[in-house]
């Protein structure tokens, strides 16, 4: 399973998102653009996500996947 070494900023959702185990983990952004390390959590797919953000959030992953 994949996992990245680095949090990856996606200004779109205010986070940074990476890999661990395969599992997609968020963190927010905070309003100088670093992360909030020691909130993060992984994306809860089923309550967490907006149907209409899971389309561009599977493409985080892809995008993930293919780093490191």
């Amino acid at each position: 399973m994949k996992t990245n070494k680095h949090w990856y900023p996606y200004e779109e959702f205010g986070s940074y998102f990476k890999l661990e185990d395969g599992a997609l983990l968020q963190c927010p952004m905070n309003i100088d653009g670093t992360p909030d390390v020691g909130t993060d959590c992984e994306v809860d797919w089923d309550y967490g996500v907006e149907p209409k953000d899971k389309p561009r959030l599977k493409a985080i992953v892809k995008e993930l996947q293919e780093k490191e």
